[in-house]
């Protein structure tokens, strides 16, 4: 359990698009960017490592 952490994500929501950032821990935010705004770009961002 040393090596577990949580994972904070936000996510900015609009008609046509989506953009993320996440931080591990209380670390900085990292943009990740636009994901795009279909579900299979939603659910490749929550499956990429």
């Amino acid at each position: 359990m040393a090596n577990d952490s949580t994972a904070f994500v936000g996510l900015d929501v609009h008609k046509d698009s989506i953009v993320a950032a996440y931080s591990v821990g209380f670390g900085d935010m990292r943009s990740v960017g636009p994901i795009g705004f279909l579900e299979r770009d939603v659910d490749r961002f929550c499956t990429r490592r």
